[in-house]
Order: C-alpha cells, then structure tokens, then sequence
C-alpha cells in the first residue's frame, strides 16, 4: 500500500538530526489520502530525496562530438543519444541549458540546445538556536517545510512542461548522429563556438553556473583556423585514448575513455546545497 503524508502532517512531524539529514518522528501520522484535495502531498522519501538533490547552481555543459571517418579508428566508442540524459536530468534539478555542436568540415546551422530554467530558491534547512522558544523554532520548521513542498511542485511542473522539448531534443540528436562520417573537421572553430558559449555574462543567472566542456575528439583539425585562448575557465573533459595530449597544448584537459564516463564526472559532482 502506498502512504502520502499531507503538508501540514510533514511540517509538524519532520525533525532535523546532528547529522542534518530528516528524519521523521515516531509520532508521525501517515495518511493514505490528502488532507487537502487541492494541495498535493508527497511521500516522505520524496520529498527526502528531492532535499537531497537541492543545487546550489545550475548547469552550463557544451558537448562537441567528431563525426570524421578518422574516429572509426581512434578507439572511441560512438555517442549514443540517450547518454545525454543523465545531463538532462541534472538540468531539470539544478536549470541551466546544454549546447551540443557537431565538428564536421565546418560548423553548420550551429549547435542544438536545450535550456532549463533555473529551479526556486530554498533556505538553508533550520537549525534551533540557544535559547530559541520551541514555538518559534517551530515556525521556522514549518516555513522551511512549506518551501521545501512549494519547490518540489514547481519542479515537477517544469519538467512536465519541459517533456515535449527533451524529446524533441533527443530525437534531433538520433537524427544528427546517424550521419555519415564528415570529409573534415573544424576543430578549432568547434572549440572557439564552444568557449565563447561558456563565457557568457553569468549575470542572467540567480547563482553563478557550473561550467563543463566535454570533446569527443581525436582532435585532428584540417581547416586550420586559428584556436583562440581558452577564456571560460570551463571543466574541459577529453573524450579519447589514442592522441597525444600535445594535441591540446595550452589547455587543461581532464581525459575520459568514453562519453558516459565524462558524463558521469558531470552529474556526481552536483554541488548541492550547503548543510
């Protein structure tokens, strides 16, 4: 059987440990229905998990991914679309948008994005001070709680909202990756498109964004244009196992055998809200 716990039953029930995690008291009421229809409620290890899951800043990630004959040889596994949905998940928790460009004997229409926005705000979680009133501590709790509900109803309207596009976006990527291998590459074009995306004003953003890169690449560039410093400070993940690093002088690169594992790097290193 499935139990929910009502808004007003969570706020007076949850306590926080010394280990900052909730818990919930011995004399918490489970009901299997709402106290108020037009309130939803949600489980308790729901809503434990959506806390657990609270950024501290959205997400900015751009993806170049080589489509030139020389990757059949160099020892990286293809991109597989539905790889990208640990980063969309990350999205739909935490906002922020994905940009992925495909470096082909030039750049194309650009790259295909994907944009969330960024989740509320949540307070840090309360903790009763010396000599605060149970009463007023209590309040507190109860705000928190009510926050904590309100956030996670939001979020999942978001992604509700934001379906239709995330399968579009996946659908395009299954389209764009299904094609045949390029004559050449403009690596260094694909890189400079990459950086100046990454260097946008945070300004738009409420907390300052996360920034990675991630190139699928042997790096073979055969347009020869020039490579501008890199400026973001972007996380620059390398995505492959035959080249010399040489290739990429001058940049800071972290090197991943495959697409998933650099994703991977990406949605463990959530920086969630501070205990």
């Amino acid at each position: 059987m499935m139990y929910w716990v009502g808004w007003q039953d969570l706020m007076n029930n949850l306590l926080t440990t010394r280990s900052g995690s909730l818990v919930l008291a011995s004399s918490l009421l489970l009901t299997s229905c709402m106290s108020e229809p037009s309130s939803p409620g949600f489980s308790y290890a729901e809503l434990l998990e959506f806390e657990n899951k609270v950024c501290r800043a959205p997400l900015r990630e751009v993806t170049l991914i080589d489509q030139s004959g020389s990757m059949k040889t160099a020892g990286t596994q293809q991109v597989q679309a539905e790889e990208f949905q640990p980063l969309i998940d990350r999205l739909s928790e935490c906002g922020g948008e994905l940009s992925v460009l495909f470096i082909r004997e030039d750049l194309g229409a650009g790259p295909e994005h994907l944009f969330f926005p960024e989740p509320p705000s949540i307070s840090e979680r309360p903790v009763k001070t010396q000599g605060e009133e149970e009463y007023e501590f209590s309040d507190r709790t109860a705000a928190y709680h009510a926050e904590l509900i309100e956030a996670k109803k939001q979020t999942e309207k978001t992604r509700t909202e934001m379906t239709p596009k995330i399968d579009e976006f996946l659908a395009r990527m299954r389209q764009l990756l299904a094609r045949a291998p390029a004559g050449g590459t403009d690596f260094n074009s694909a890189i400079n498109n990459a950086d100046i995306f990454l260097s946008e004003s945070d300004s738009v953003w409420n907390t300052k964004p996360e920034k990675y890169l991630i190139v699928v690449s042997d790096a073979i560039d055969t347009r020869k244009r020039p490579r501008f410093v890199f400026k973001s400070g972007a996380h620059f993940y390398w995505v492959n196992t035959t080249t010399d690093v040489k290739t990429l002088a001058g940049l800071e690169v972290t090197r991943f055998q495959n697409f998933a594992s650099a994703v991977r790097n990406v949605t463990s290193s959530r920086k969630l809200k501070e205990e």
